[in-house]
């Protein structure tokens, strides 16, 4: 008999937001008035259970909305459009970031070899195979690192390793097979070189460069394309979301929340009067921390 069940579908939900923004953003504590589990307790639970009505009358409880409580409301499930990350145009201008109303496009510069130990941390391999593919993590990022240094266009990040796995002397089927299992999930999470965060980084100081990324966080983007409006190279467009688009998005930001924050480097200076400002909301708990309040009554349409 031949099963013709559908493939499981992969399950992701807001927790994963919510849980990427706490471990960045010392606001997801609090206390008093503005404890979110006294605000769910006193107003959301009332609203999402139709018992409002015989709700206590407190003074504040509705005045009062605990910073960051957005953070765990899924905004995705009114969303019609959504904005897509196209790393190959994207000159890392920061300005999505600082548009967003919603907290909803964390940028990030990577260190390659963070890259690549997260890409492998994704594969799931027994321990000697995955120690094997982390000593080839080191030379793979220098190869990488060179070839954008030999170039002034943007390869695709994946197809950089991909090349780069090639010249890597080696005589394990085991260890070329998960290469080549590393450079397909790589190639699921976009990159970008770029002028500020890759070339003046390796100008002032060889091996220091980064790669950029703008992640869409799935929950709490609402779909109003602020940011595409304001992203001048196109480097953001507009989709028609469906389940495929979806779901890579919720992988896409799966993997970018299990990446380390965006090195000092990347944003030290930002407050100097030569500085770029906007290089703040690199560091994840700086931009978290604008993460708004989500009133009572959008919990009725949860």
């Amino acid at each position: 008999m031949i099963d013709r069940r559908p493939e499981p579908l992969p399950l992701f939900t807001a927790s994963l937001s919510a849980a990427c923004e706490c471990a960045n953003s010392a606001g997801c504590a609090a206390t008093g008035i503005f404890d979110r589990d006294y605000y769910d307790n006193m107003i959301a639970k009332p609203f999402r259970d139709g018992t409002i009505g015989e709700a206590p009358v407190l003074p504040g409880t509705g005045l009062f909305m605990p910073a960051g409580t957005a953070a765990t409301k899924d905004k995705g499930l009114f969303r019609r459009t959504v904005p897509e990350f196209h790393a190959e145009t994207c000159t890392g201008c920061l300005e999505c970031a600082l548009v967003c109303p919603d907290a909803a496009i964390p940028n990030s510069v990577h260190e390659i070899h963070e890259l690549l130990l997260t890409g492998i941390a994704e594969l799931d391999l027994p321990p000697a195979q995955a120690e094997a593919l982390r000593a080839q993590v080191y030379p793979l990022a220098e190869r990488v690192r060179e070839a954008y240094r030999q170039t002034k266009e943007s390869p695709a990040f994946h197809d950089l390793v991909a090349a780069a796995a090639t010249g890597l002397p080696t005589d394990q089927p085991s260890l070329a097979t998960n290469l080549g299992r590393l450079v397909e999930t790589l190639a699921g999470y976009p990159v970008a070189r770029t002028r500020p965060f890759f070339d003046a980084m390796e100008k002032q100081s060889a091996g220091t460069g980064g790669l950029f990324a703008a992640t869409i966080d799935p929950w709490k983007c609402t779909g109003c394309l602020e940011c595409v409006d304001v992203c001048g190279p196109h480097a953001l467009v507009a989709r028609d979301q469906d389940a495929d688009l979806s779901t890579r998005l919720q992988e896409r930001f799966e993997f970018m929340s299990r990446t380390p924050n965006t090195a000092a480097r990347f944003h030290e200076g930002s407050t100097s009067p030569d500085g770029d400002i906007k290089r703040l909301f690199l560091d994840r708990g700086n931009y978290y921390a604008t993460t708004g309040a989500t009133a009572g009554a959008a919990a009725v349409a949860r």
